[in-house]
């Protein structure tokens, strides 16, 4: 765990894998004041491709991704200054 937590991994394509492992358990033990950009990224990914809240819903409960709240919220504030990008870290994992 030691290794994961420092980074310390054999290729770059690993990289990827290990912050989402990271991200989930940091997020399963502190949900309510830690807020992931991986999981963020995949909620509002998922919400804009299938607009389905149940999807969204049954992967946040496997801490998949954001929360339906969580997901709405960040693309009504209006970080994206207009022009949404989202650099998704995640498709790297699926590659």
């Amino acid at each position: 765990m030691q290794n994961v937590i420092q980074g310390k991994s054999k290729s770059q394509k690993e990289k990827p894998k290990i912050a989402a492992i990271n991200y989930a358990i940091i997020s399963a033990c502190r949900p309510r004041s830690f807020i992931s950009p991986i999981q963020l990224e995949v909620g509002v990914h998922l919400h804009c491709k299938f607009g389905s809240r149940y999807l969204i819903d049954v992967l946040h409960s496997l801490l998949v991704c954001s929360s339906y709240n969580e997901a709405i919220g960040y693309l009504n504030c209006g970080q994206s200054g207009g022009e949404f990008k989202m650099v998704l870290i995640f498709a790297s994992l699926t590659k």
